[in-house]
């Protein structure tokens, strides 16, 4: 790739939107780009190379990203398929593609047992929530993931093509804070150029790390509902391609600028109050404390300050609509599904008063609930009966206390004596 070329795809995807918006934060979606980028990078360096060592590097940090999120899963799954394709181009011998595809999984997959352990002893499935018809939890209080089908078709009646051209459309357009249209947007430029670069680089393996983008992509509309953000880790695939393509073009400096200007103009368009954002400069240039421009940036923040500093360290959180991030909670914690209360509801099953529903909540250990105000307010109004709504009612004005509380969230402390 052309030196000119590779600054002009960096700056591109430097300056997507998600990556603008979400780059303060602690998403784990971005340690997955990381790992699956570096992952891709070196199993690219050893076909090209020869260098075992980036084989075995690339398995240790595609391992790695398995314990960060199970969307890499899926990126697993698809690097699998390509290194059994690239091991047989390469040698020629299906002895050695069975060795090296063998050997790539079996890394990856030792590095992911800890965690596989850890929740198949505490719910019953390895890879819980997912999968969770084929692996019965064990635990009473586990849910079940919603795929992205059933959660578009539920909410948004989409038909069957609306929601397989998800993945395509999260690169053309999005909104910021709308789950419906992705939660933000990519660019068209990982779109349009890798199919153009696939057409004109005769090297195969281009076409396959194209494809194994898009295979990603697709399948992750299995595991969740798709936001922006999910579909990251494709992006370096298909601005390698593109930015190989481009290189067979022998473009001079300026027909390049021309050619990359409206693709960063659209970022810029989508993503540039980001980098105007004075709270991110000032904490940049050291004029905002840590606290103070997470508090400012991450609506839960104080609330979750207040828990670390104001609870017992025993203490266990019970989520409800708080939107389950929890990086920076340092207690023990559970949250509900997909911001959906199946978990609540399935607590509140068969509860006759409130002292019933505090002994459920005993039964979990739950020492406190941490509540998105409005929402959770909602979902009750919207789900329960007068009755219920009454015991549930009693239950936070007889059963404990709101130690904290501001405009979106409270802290709720459960007494059981």
């Amino acid at each position: 790739i052309k030196e000119n070329i590779a600054n002009f795809s960096i700056l591109l995807f430097i300056t997507i939107q998600p990556v603008l918006r979400f780059a303060y934060a602690a998403y784990a979606d971005f340690y997955l780009l990381f790992f699956a980028t570096a992952s891709f990078l070196l199993i690219k360096r050893w076909y090209e190379k020869g260098n075992r060592l980036n084989f075995l590097l690339s398995a240790v940090s595609c391992g790695l990203g398995l314990t960060t999120k199970y969307n890499m899963l899926v990126m697993a799954l698809v690097f699998y398929f390509m290194v059994i394709w690239l091991a047989y181009e390469k040698f020629k011998s299906a002895k050695k593609m069975i060795y090296y595809s063998s050997l790539y999984a079996s890394i990856s997959l030792i590095l992911f047992v800890p965690q596989m352990l850890k929740n198949y002893l505490l719910t019953g499935n390895p890879i819980y929530p997912l999968m969770g018809s084929i692996f019965r939890s064990t635990n009473d209080f586990a849910f079940e993931n919603v795929s992205h089908f059933a959660f578009r078709k539920y909410f948004y009646n989409e038909n069957i093509f609306q929601i397989l051209l998800t993945p395509l459309m999260v690169f053309f357009y999005g909104r910021e804070n709308n789950i419906q249209f992705f939660d933000g947007v990519l660019n068209p430029f990982f779109v349009i150029f890798p199919i153009f670069a696939v057409f004109t680089i005769k090297k195969r393996e281009y076409t396959i790390y194209f494809l194994a983008g898009w295979l990603y992509n697709l399948i992750v509309l299995f595991l969740e509902p798709v936001s922006a953000r999910f579909l990251l880790p494709s992006v370096p695939l298909f601005t390698i391609v593109a930015a190989h393509g481009l290189s067979k073009l022998k473009l001079s400096e300026k027909k390049l600028f021309l050619i990359f200007l409206p693709f960063i103009i659209f970022n810029l368009y989508f993503g540039g109050k980001h980098l105007t954002d004075k709270d991110k400069w000032q904490y940049l240039l050291g004029r905002m404390s840590k606290d103070e421009f997470l508090e400012r940036k991450c609506p839960d923040y104080k609330s979750i300050r207040f828990i670390n500093e104001n609870t017992p360290e025993n203490s266990k959180i019970l989520h409800l609509f708080s939107g389950q991030r929890t990086f920076y909670l340092q207690r023990d914690f559970i949250y509900d599904s997909f911001n959906d209360g199946r978990l609540f509801k399935r607590i509140f099953g068969g509860i006759k008063d409130e002292t019933e529903l505090c002994q459920k909540f005993k039964q979990m250990s739950v020492t406190h609930l941490f509540i998105r105000k409005d929402l959770f307010k909602t979902f009750v109004n919207e789900n329960f009966s007068s009755k219920e709504i009454e015991i549930i009612n009693n239950f936070f004005r007889k059963k404990g206390e709101i130690i904290f509380a501001d405009n979106f969230f409270l802290v709720f402390k459960i007494n059981y004596d």
